[in-house]
This record gives structure tokens, sequence and C-alpha cells, in this order.
């Protein structure tokens, strides 16, 4: 049934909830802080932003236009094309975790993470755009979420280091906002440049993603 799915994500953020509700018990906070207000112009908060809004707007973009590449690059039918979209969507889950357990290992600073997820991300999505079967398209899909595995807790940690803890709050927000963004803009980027070219929008985000990741580091953070 194609409604099936729907009603089991229906169900899962309940689930969720009530575990939550079960299971996790209120701890007092050891020191209590003021809110202060935070401008999304912050500079401490300039890198931060750019990344998780680069970051969600990549991965918006190749989650909207994967069933479609697979009908008109790959030649498949509906059904199959929905298949390889399904299990290229289900590698990007896999290559998550994955990389999540090999960053536990690594202990790598944010802005490594940032470098390397990227640089690694970008060559998934370069390849992607010459994909010509479904198994290279599931690949190419794999390396691009390992990268971002790495880039996704490092904005996150790097925003984090860079606020004082008064300020973690709003900042929380701010990052909220610029992957909103990222996930607004993505879809409507992506199918507009696909219409183009349906190569181009993985071309685009490998683009964007080398910008990103060759950001230069400050200077008292350089190896």
């Amino acid at each position: 049934s194609l409604s099936l799915p729907f009603h089991i994500m229906s169900l899962l953020p309940a689930s969720a909830f009530l575990v939550l509700l079960f299971t996790l018990k209120p701890q007092a906070l050891p020191h209590s802080h003021a809110p202060s207000p935070v401008r999304l112009n912050d500079p401490r908060l300039r890198r931060p932003l750019l990344v998780a809004f680069s970051a969600m707007l990549s991965v918006t973009v190749s989650q909207i236009i994967v069933g479609f590449f697979a009908l008109d690059r790959l030649h498949l039918g509906p059904a199959e094309a929905a298949q390889a979209a399904g299990i290229a969507l289900t590698t990007v889950g896999v290559a998550l975790i994955l990389a999540q357990m090999l960053l536990r290992q690594l202990e790598w600073p944010p802005l490594k993470m940032i470098r390397v997820g990227a640089t690694v991300s970008a060559l998934g999505f370069a390849c992607g755009s010459l994909a010509t079967t479904a198994p290279w398209l599931w690949a190419c899909y794999f390396v691009a979420a390992a990268g971002m595995g790495f880039v996704f807790p490092a904005f996150s940690a790097l925003a984090a280091n860079a606020m004082h803890a008064s300020e973690q709050g709003a900042t929380a927000g701010s990052i909220g906002a610029a992957q909103g963004m990222g996930a607004v803009i993505g879809p409507l980027a992506g199918t507009l440049v696909y219409a183009v070219d349906p190569r181009l929008p993985f071309l685009a985000v490998a683009a964007l993603l080398l910008l990103v990741g060759s950001w230069p580091m400050p200077r008292d953070q350089r190896a």
C-alpha cells in the first residue's frame, strides 16, 4: 500500500514521545544562566550558519531529485525507480550510522570534521552525477552521506563552542533556522536546476560543499 509508509511515519513521533515521557528523567541544572540574545549576523556564528544551511540544502536537493534521476538518467520504470530511490535513501541512513560510530573513535575537532566531511560528500555527489546504474547511484549516495555524517554534528559543536553558556539557547535556534532555510530552498532550487540538466543538481551541490570545505581555518586553529 502506498499509504502504509505515511501511517507508519505518523506513529513514530508519537511512539518516541511516549518513550521519552516515561524514560527521560528531569535533572536540575548545576548552574543557571540568564539567556542572552544572539544576532544572526554575529561573526562567531558566520561559519556554523553557512555550514548548517549548505548541509541541509545539499541533503534536501539529493532527496528530492533521486527518484527523477532514476527515471530520466537510469531509464528505470516507475516501480523500479521508486525502489532504487528507496534503496539509495536507505544507504544514506546506514552511512550516517557508520560515520557517527567512526567519529567516536577519531575525536576530531569540528573544523576538521567539516573540511573532511564536506570534501568526501562533494566527491560522492560529483560521482553521482555520472551514475548510469542503480548500484553506482547507491554507492555515491553512501559516500555522500558518510561525509554528511561528519558535517552535521560538527557545525552544531562549532556553534556551541563559539558562544557563551547564556547564549546557547539562542544559538541552537539560529542553527535550526539556518537548517530550515536550507530545507525550504533546497527542493525549489533542486527541481529548477534539474529541469536544465539532471546532472546539474549533483554538480552544484558538490561545488557548494567544496567551497564550504575549503573555507580557510582561523589562524589560531590551523594544524
